[in-house]
């Protein structure tokens, strides 16, 4: 059989973390005051086409949180 990979991360045996999981859960996320304020192209998941979306911070100030939530947002 051939080996498994799972998003999770899950430790079982039977299951190994697939690469481009361990690459995004152990990257350190820029501050967002350092992040480039462009638009960035992602391929819809309906057409398979390009769509220009700019990238929403969400940022906790009451209670705080040491994280931030990014969400696309289709370009006008």
């Amino acid at each position: 059989m051939g080996e498994k990979h799972c998003a999770t991360g899950d430790t079982r045996a039977s299951a190994v973390p697939h690469p481009e999981w361990v690459r995004l859960w152990s990257t350190e996320v820029s501050s967002p005051a350092d992040m480039e304020r462009r638009p960035i192209r992602v391929r819809s998941s309906e057409t398979g086409e390009w769509v220009s979306m700019h990238v929403q911070l969400f940022k906790f100030e009451l209670p705080q949180r040491p994280w931030w939530i990014y969400s696309p947002v289709p370009v006008g």
